[in-house]
């Protein structure tokens, strides 16, 4: 689709529900949003390096984990102070010496005792899957996750990639782990497919079909999120983008799955947005703990050239079943021809309500400058958002662009956010040194502002 890859980052505080009116309780107290210093995660000269995931440990957030790609190994990074410095660095185990580790995404338990790895394992067809109870220092020897069985998404044999992990929001339901990841069958087959383990990653139940897609034929797909909410909410949300060629239809909507059993089934899948324009996509989603959704997306708002000029849109629904959404607003203030993409999503509890952070790829510098950014918003009557507030260096050139259109690569992200009580990292990869293809992959911590109750 011709889009480029960089970051933004919005956050929302909601009112909490269920309290008298006469007592509203203690106010959030908000001041502006501060970044601070970026920092190396990996940047070893003439390699390439991709930041994957991001995690920040829920009950004791100056714990984080990174997740990078280093030229077929993974390397998990520690940090013990909010994603200012990064000492510790490990790579993730394999079934075998020599075995490549490819595309690595992380996700804390809950309860902050787990962090969980899921990874691909060279050639082999299924996931490997691994635990850390020591915020990253040390990995158990990976357990697999079996391929799906012939046929679940039509034609034989399917090879898995892009996963994304997510876990529950409370501790009571610390044992459960969701997984989301796609499948292919050469060029015909294509589907989103769901696994989830109720014994913390020691095994995993069937695969289930969410959606069948497709690369090459309508409805596209471009991405897709997964995120685990209270009470067993599960939701799952996936882009398609329609045939260009039919000029009566919306040619793009944003779809989501609910599970409420914490994924043993799925209910069937809702639209949630529907845009004019073709292509754009890759959502993201997330849930707060009061049962809110939340959904970011990209979409075209204009073709220039041969270029899909793309910004981000923000939906939401206040609780289940999920079936009424609020209208698209857009987030970005960056004009025609600068190119906003693949928004990020993470949720930061703020006494009983929720503060959203949203991230993309921002290219108002130039064609070819992209950089990361943040902007907040206070969801309460007469709350402006905060002025944009860059996030990477000005010194890059660039953000790593998108990827080339290929299964096994266009999916995966070059960026990422997490979220904790009074922590937000956003990190992303980019050619700092200004040579190709080396990559490196960099990581900044950022001050919200605001004070929770």
């Amino acid at each position: 689709m011709g889009y480029r890859r960089a970051f933004f980052a919005v956050v929302l505080c909601g009112a909490a529900s269920g309290l008298a009116a006469a007592d509203p309780g203690p106010a959030a107290v908000v001041t502006p949003p501060a970044d601070e210093a970026d920092v190396a995660l990996s940047a070893f000269p003439g390699r390439i390096e991709a930041t994957r995931s991001v995690a920040v440990n829920p009950a004791n957030p100056l714990r984080a984990v990174a997740a990078v790609d280093v030229g077929g190994r993974c390397r998990i990074l520690s940090s013990g102070d909010g994603g200012r410095t990064w000492p510790t660095a490990v790579l993730l185990p394999t079934k075998r010496p020599g075995q490549a580790c490819i595309d690595p995404v992380v996700a804390y338990a809950p309860h902050g005792g787990r962090a969980y790895a899921a990874y691909k394992g060279g050639s082999e067809r299924g996931l490997l899957f691994s635990v850390s109870t020591d915020n990253g220092a040390t990995w158990s020897a990976p357990g697999t996750i079996q391929p799906p069985p012939d046929r679940l998404i039509g034609g034989g044999r399917a090879q898995l990639f892009g996963q994304k992990l997510a876990t529950p929001l409370t501790a009571a339901d610390g044992r459960f782990v969701y997984l989301a990841t796609y499948a292919y069958v050469g060029e015909s087959f294509f589907g989103l497919i769901f696994t989830r383990s109720q014994d913390r990653g020691q095994t995993w139940s069937p695969w289930r079909a969410v959606a069948i897609l497709s690369v090459f034929y309508p409805p596209y797909n471009q991405g897709m999120g997964v995120a685990g909410g209270p009470g067993g909410s599960v939701l799952v949300a996936w882009d398609e983008s329609l045939d260009p060629s039919d000029p009566t239809a919306a040619r793009l909507r944003i779809r989501l799955a609910r599970s409420a059993d914490f994924g043993t089934s799925f209910a069937p899948s809702v639209t949630v947005a529907r845009e004019l324009l073709f292509g754009g996509g890759r959502p993201d989603v997330k849930l707060g703990a009061d049962g809110a959704a939340h959904i970011v997306y990209a979409r075209t708002r204009a073709r220039i050239g041969d270029e899909d000029d793309l910004d981000i849109r923000y939906v939401t629904s206040t609780g289940a079943p999920y079936a009424s959404w609020s209208p698209p607003l857009t987030l970005n203030h960056g004009g025609i021809g600068t190119v906003q993409s693949d928004p990020l999503l993470a949720v930061e509890p703020c006494g009983a309500a929720s503060i959203l952070h949203v991230a993309w790829t921002d290219g108002r510098r130039g064609a070819d400058l992209r950089d990361i950014f943040h902007v907040r918003r206070l969801v309460q009557a007469g709350e402006p958002w905060s002025a944009d507030l860059r996030l990477s260096d000005p010194t890059p050139p660039a953000v790593l662009p998108g990827e080339p259109w290929l299964p096994e690569s266009w999916s995966t992200r070059n960026s990422a956010l997490a979220a904790g009580p009074g922590t937000i990292v956003a990190a992303w990869t980019d050619r700092r040194d200004g040579t190709a293809p080396d990559t490196d992959a960099f990581a900044s911590p950022v001050r919200s502002g605001i004070t929770c109750p």
